[in-house]
């Protein structure tokens, strides 16, 4: 149950007229709110406490949309019981007015994102209409750092597999950040709103149609590489962010060889990033394993007098060897799993191993030197 609370008029004044420039600005990028039910422009805003029961990881519910309020109560008594206030309505906690006038603007423009989105394509995922939904907060210009920082701490989160935590939000809108970057900035956001196609189909045919195509597996295994170096200056700009600061440490640290098959695990779209040290004159050879688990994408990372990346081809055996040069210090193997869009499993299995093999040095062969018949050197 929800229950209403008292207000004070002021802050409710200053969200209204805070309203009037978000509903602006989101309506010019992308479009208007749904009109199904009533023929009123308005969209009201109803500041409640939400009874939430706020989780142990930091998350609670500070604002929703429904779509429910999109339908007639006399259409959905047929295949629900519950009801319909048959109009464009956001619910706010009251938690969120009391606090700075900032976070109110940023949970009603979460919200209303939300509702234009609805108006476009209904059946999306969730992780795309939320990280879209930051993408917008973003923006506007609200703080979206400390979403960001959840993911940082918790790289391992998977992308497409919604849990709610605030890491997922910081991986859904970095992700989404990323494809605005790197496909012509808000338009390309707007295009996928637009497509009715769900999930990641949705998001490869709405860039498609920008004649920008690329596979989601593509596009994924690019990101994840982006968020570890964060580098736009490399090829042509797929490795970073221009206008965002993002560090990733590794899963992992390697620096003791050989290293025997030592097994892990990955979520599903989600990548672990395990860093292997090395003198600078030694060559590293790198396996990674993959038998049962035909999803897993293998790249590595290589730095030396430039960054390199390559992945780590299996080819028609379940591995795949890559040979690390002298030049550099270290390497890092970047691991995801990439199953179907119906995935099962809660993780994917892989291994690896590890050996050092000495540089050869060739020997100078002092050519201004000559041997005599008895032995000794003549200069």
């Amino acid at each position: 149950m929800e229950s209403g609370r008292a207000a004070a008029d002021k802050k409710i004044k200053l969200l209204l007229n805070s309203f009037d420039e978000i509903y602006d600005e989101i309506t010019d990028q992308f479009g208007p709110p749904p009109d199904s039910v009533d023929e009123d422009p308005r969209v009201h805003i109803i500041i409640m406490d939400i009874r939430d029961n706020a989780q142990p990881n930091g998350t609670r519910i500070l604002g929703y949309f429904s779509s429910i309020d999109q339908y007639r109560n006399a259409a959905l008594a047929l295949w629900t019981e519950r009801r319909s206030n048959e109009a464009k309505v956001l619910y706010i906690d009251h938690v969120s007015l009391d606090s700075h006038q900032n976070r109110v603007e940023s949970v009603v423009a979460h919200e209303f994102a939300h509702m234009v989105h609805w108006a476009r394509d209904p059946g999306e995922d969730s992780w795309i209409g939320e990280g879209i939904a930051v993408y917008v907060e973003s923006m506007l210009g609200y703080e979206v750092k400390s979403r960001i920082s959840a993911f940082e701490e918790s790289p391992d989160v998977s992308l497409l597999d919604w849990s709610g935590s605030i890491a997922d939000y910081g991986a859904a809108y970095l992700f989404f950040a990323y494809v605005a970057e790197r496909f012509g900035g808000t338009s390309a956001i707007s295009s996928i709103m637009e497509n009715r196609s769900r999930g990641t189909r949705g998001i490869e045919r709405a860039l498609a149609a920008q004649a920008k195509s690329v596979s989601f597996q593509n596009l994924f295994s690019d990101w994840v590489i982006a968020n570890y170096l964060d580098d736009p200056s490399l090829d042509d700009g797929i490795y970073g962010y221009n206008t965002l600061d993002v560090h990733l440490g590794p899963s992992e640290v390697e620096a003791l060889y050989p290293i025997a098959r030592k097994t892990s695990k990955v979520k599903p779209w989600s990548a672990q990033y395990t860093e292997f040290n090395k003198e600078q004159d030694d060559i590293l050879s790198l396996t990674v394993y993959k038998d049962d688990g035909s999803d897993i994408v293998a790249q590595i990372i290589q730095f030396g007098d430039e960054i390199i990346v390559s992945p780590v081809k299996s080819g028609k055996v379940p591995s795949g060897t890559a040979l690390i040069p002298p030049e550099g210090s270290k390497a890092v193997l970047v691991v995801t799993s990439q199953p179907g869009l119906i995935f099962e499993n809660a993780h994917s299995e892989y291994a690896y191993s590890a050996e050092i093999q000495a540089a050869i040095t060739p020997v100078d062969p002092t050519p201004r030197r000559r041997l005599t018949t008895w032995g000794s050197i003549k200069y």
